[in-house]
């Protein structure tokens, strides 16, 4: 934050998990705070488990998918009442690996 801020940028941090709603809703309550609008939300959290789908368990697999899908939802419904006022984008971004394979993943 300090190289942004050096570059007459302005900058804010939120620590939190992605995929818990409540730090969505924190993310968004800061941006509002400290810039007064959101106009774009990136949505570019991804967690990988290393391993072939057989030896996953179930939890590995939600903690994969909330990280990577539960976090964009969540991070739309804080941000979009917010985003309706002025107008503003939303960006997903997705890894190649979902659209040609990765050995040993099951999810990226």
């Amino acid at each position: 934050m300090q190289d942004i801020a050096a570059l007459g940028g302005k900058a804010v941090a939120v620590i939190g998990d992605v995929a818990d709603p409540k730090t969505a809703e924190a993310l968004a309550a800061a941006a509002l705070k400290n810039f007064g609008r959101i106009d774009i939300l990136v949505n570019n959290a991804a967690l990988r488990r290393e391993k072939p789908i057989g030896e996953m368990s179930y939890d590995d697999w939600r903690e994969v998918m909330s990280a990577t899908l539960d976090s964009a939802f969540h991070g739309v419904k804080a941000c979009l009442p917010a985003m309706k006022k002025n107008g503003g984008t939303i960006v997903n971004i997705g890894g190649m690996s979902a659209h040609i394979g990765s050995a040993h993943r099951a999810m990226s």
